[in-house]
């Protein structure tokens, strides 16, 4: 009896071992985030959504223009300067030479720059300048890096 009791206990089947544990992660790690390549199922409300962050960026500008800290040079005032800077002094910074932000480069390069006498082809963004300023010249300063000691 005791030994049917043992061989019956021996041949139940086992429960499955857990799955194994997904690996630790460090603590510097950092999240991927994938995004759908579609907008989701409800395009309306994606168009909601998107309308609805638009006209809120939007009203952001116009409150920074009547304050006087934006002062864009292109046709429809950029948002780069209004998500990242918090104002804009592209047009000033413009009028003396100055690179613009990546929006504003781009959008006079499509001809919609509005400050008189600025060719599209002198006007640089940030970045292009400093590639320019690394590499000792280039497109922004044909004369080479501004920078540079005499």
């Amino acid at each position: 009896m005791l030994l049917a009791f043992l061989l019956a206990l021996g041949c139940a089947p086992s429960p499955a071992p857990p799955p194994p544990a997904a690996p630790a992660l460090p603590a510097d790690a950092i999240e991927v985030v994938v995004v759908p390549s579609r907008p989701p199922a409800d395009s309306r409300e994606f168009e909601e959504q998107r309308k609805a962050i638009y006209a809120a960026l939007r009203a952001r500008v116009q409150q920074l223009t009547e304050a006087g800290t934006f002062q864009c040079c292109i046709r429809i005032p950029c948002t780069h300067c209004a998500l990242m800077a918090g104002g804009c002094n592209c047009g000033p910074g413009l009028q003396k030479g100055e690179p613009v932000c990546h929006d504003c480069a781009l959008m006079w390069q499509r001809g919609q720059g509005i400050i008189a006498g600025v060719d599209p082809k002198d006007v640089c963004s940030f970045l292009e300048a400093e590639r320019a300023m690394n590499e000792g010249g280039g497109r922004c300063f044909p004369g080479g890096d501004p920078g540079a000691a005499d």
